[in-house]
């Protein structure tokens, strides 16, 4: 018998031979009792669809008194925006449904696979770089989200990916085109305000036309999904038993997946890339007993129109008209995906990696240090020198004085960006030591998200507050976040994947809330985008004295620790019977890798991807203890982050491409890199 058959799964979106024959006896015990549920479903969805659809379109009572003026922003604008919060909301929660039957992963979407995220970068470029070439937008962004896809199936490891590890790869992912596609539109200045707001999954409509559009591709989409209810059905028992069948799978993966993927990019070119709804729908419709394809689709799609109008509902109560449902879609759905994840988890087998998961170099570590300091000082150089206004190097031996303004501009960005990118790196060394865990670090934990949502929220609560208070709160917002995301992750902490994911949920959680803080204050754009990403642009000579005392107070202890490291390596009862009392150090050396992380995010912002990679190249160029290992790691960290400072100030002069673009572009593929070598060596370790 398979191994399909043979393990019922506690919690997923397959329907087991056990689950066949337990359904059927309980059908037999309490006929109709599954109908009822979905009958229950579907008056229930059609109900609430009527209200929050009258809710949405009624005009609200500061609309005047004038019938026409009344009937015009009824008929004009209100329609067209719930008619597409429907189709969106419709055509997301099916292509989940399908993404979750054709993986077997319940935590499978459009939103999570990354599939949003490749056609949303594939239109950002239709319409900035080929406006006039002729291409349809739905095939852009088809292919745009058939190529994202396929990479982050690649990416997990194919036909061996776990659902986990699939979510993980897809999420990162999506921050890597995320970035790419948020670089282009901070660029495209005639159309940034549109490009963010339709960017953040925007339901505003400025007449009939997306809806008409959209309706016919999003019910073609579902109709053609109604045919594959059997099938599917089939394929949840198993390979073997639906092949024994006259199925044929390989064929109904393909063209399942295919549909999933016209039916979100439908929605993208209707309201831009809305997470979350395709992740929750189908998986509420499961948790109450949905499991069959006939009735899941269409019950999927009421559902995903609900979740989405209730989350429009919510932005314009809180945000106001010009609030993006994506923001609010996240803010609801960034739980769920925790929720879903602790579900999931309780029933995988738990496994510990420490260290790198790619080939060390093993350099002594004294060269690795020299090496590290020397490209700072190239970089220090440049960092000064290089930009669109020249400046000789002859300031730096006395032969030219040169235009002091702008040593007096560039030195003290730089110096902030190395300090901060020295502590981020520091940070995620540390958690990658406690947690025993080579996928953590501040951002994929969720910690600069709670730093930097803590700080944003103080900021603008007591305006022109200072960067200690600012500080402060980061501290306290990225320890809280930091308990959160243990708390939730349990004995998930030993899974390097599940407390990755659980992290990212958490941290997509706060930054909805840090964009719906930025749009309810009325910040500009460009600044909205910058504080998002993270940036040093700006930051003078009195950042840099807030920041130093920091660093030279937390980095020096983080060094002096680094033998607790080592300690926690060989594992609790060796540790303590070396005399380390294991609980206390891992606690201290958590606050001080979180005071490392929010120091630097009070600062410079969210930053990404460089408490995980300066980590991990520390670990493959040299040897030795952690003590050694922190030094190195703090130098790459100052290193890359220093190098992305410049190459965002040069790179498109007299632009400036924020620094936490530039990590984010070439931090994802680095930890693309180390997913795939973790899910190469899972089997091996678990």
């Amino acid at each position: 018998m398979p191994a399909e058959l043979e393990r019922p799964r506690r919690f997923g979106c397959a329907v087991t031979a056990g689950d066949l024959v337990r359904g059927s006896r309980r059908g037999a015990a309490r006929p109709g009792s599954r109908p009822l549920v979905a009958a229950s479903a579907a008056a229930g969805g059609m109900l609430l669809l009527v209200l929050l659809a009258a809710a949405l379109a009624l005009p609200g009572d500061g609309a005047g008194d004038d019938p026409e003026l009344l009937r015009a922003l009824v008929l004009h604008l209100r329609l067209p925006r719930v008619a597409a919060g429907v189709l969106a909301g419709a055509a997301l929660a099916v292509s989940g449904a399908l993404f979750q039957s054709v993986t077997r992963n319940p935590l499978a979407s459009p939103g999570i696979l990354g599939v949003t995220a490749g056609a949303h970068l594939a239109l950002v470029i239709l319409l900035v770089f080929l406006p006039a070439s002729g291409v349809p937008p739905l095939l852009a962004a088809f292919l745009g989200g058939t190529a994202a896809g396929l990479a982050a199936y690649a990416v997990a490891g194919g036909m061996r990916a776990s659902p986990v590890g699939l979510a993980l790869a897809g999420v990162t992912l999506s921050l890597a085109l995320g970035a790419l596609a948020g670089a282009i539109t901070l660029f495209h200045e005639t159309a940034a305000a549109g490009l963010f707001i339709w960017g953040a999954g925007s339901l505003a409509q400025p007449d009939w036309a997306g809806p008409a559009e959209a309706l016919p591709r999003v019910a073609l989409g579902i109709l053609l999904a109604l045919p594959l209810a059997r099938a599917l059905d089939l394929t949840a028992l198993g390979e073997d038993a639906a092949r024994s069948l006259g199925q044929n799978v390989a064929g109904l993966r393909a063209g399942a997946a295919a549909l999933a993927i016209l039916l979100a990019a439908a929605a993208v070119c209707l309201a831009g890339p809305i997470g979350f709804v395709g992740l929750v729908a189908p998986n509420l419709l499961r948790l109450i007993g949905i499991r069959r394809h006939a009735v899941l689709i269409p019950l999927s799609a009421l559902w995903g129109a609900v979740l989405l109008l209730a989350a429009d509902l919510l932005a314009r109560t809180f945000g106001g008209e010009a609030l993006p449902a994506g923001i609010a879609a996240a803010a609801v759905g960034a739980p769920l995906l925790v929720f879903l994840l602790h579900r999931r988890s309780a029933s995988m087998p738990s496994s510990r990696r420490h260290g790198t998961v790619l080939r060390p170099l093993g350099l002594p570590p004294a060269p690795a240090a020299a090496a590290a300091v020397a490209g700072l000082a190239v970089v220090g150089v440049l960092g000064v020198s290089a930009g669109a206004s020249g400046l000789s190097l002859g300031w730096l031996w006395g032969e030219a004085a040169g235009p002091l303004a702008l040593v007096d501009l560039r030195l003290p960005r730089l110096l902030v960006a190395m300090l901060a990118g020295a502590m981020l790196a520091a940070s995620g060394t540390i958690f990658q030591g406690v947690t025993r865990n080579p996928l953590a670090s501040p951002d994929l934990m969720g910690v600069s998200q709670g730093a930097g949502l803590a700080a944003l929220a103080a900021l603008l609560i007591v305006p022109g507050l200072s960067l200690g208070a600012m500080q402060a709160a980061a501290l306290a917002g990225g320890a809280g976040v930091l308990a959160l995301v243990l708390l939730l992750a349990g004995r998930g902490v030993a899974s390097p994947e599940t407390l990755a994911l659980t992290g990212i949920g958490v941290g997509a959680f706060c930054a909805a809330a840090s964009s719906f803080a930025v749009a309810e204050a009325g910040l500009q754009v460009a600044q909205a985008l910058v504080w998002l990403v993270g940036s040093t642009y700006g930051r003078s000579w009195p950042a840099l004295e807030f920041l130093l005392p920091w660093a030279v107070l937390l980095l020096p202890a983080a060094l002096l620790l680094g033998r607790w490291l080592d300690l926690l390596g060989l594992g609790d009862d060796a540790a303590r019977s070396l005399g380390l009392p294991a609980a206390r150090a891992r606690v201290l050396l958590l606050a001080v890798a979180t005071a490392l992380a929010a120091s630097a995010v009070a600062v410079t912002g969210t930053i990404a991807f460089v408490g995980l990679v300066a980590p991990h190249a520390a670990a493959m160029l040299c040897r030795g203890g952690y003590r050694w290992r922190l030094l190195v790691a703090a130098l790459l960290g100052a290193l890359l982050l220093g190098a992305a400072d410049l190459i965002g100030r040069v790179a498109l002069a007299p632009r400036e491409l924020p620094a936490g673009l530039v990590t984010a572009l070439l931090g994802a593929p680095y930890f693309l890199l180390i997913l795939r070598a973790v899910n190469r060596a899972g089997p091996r370790s678990r």
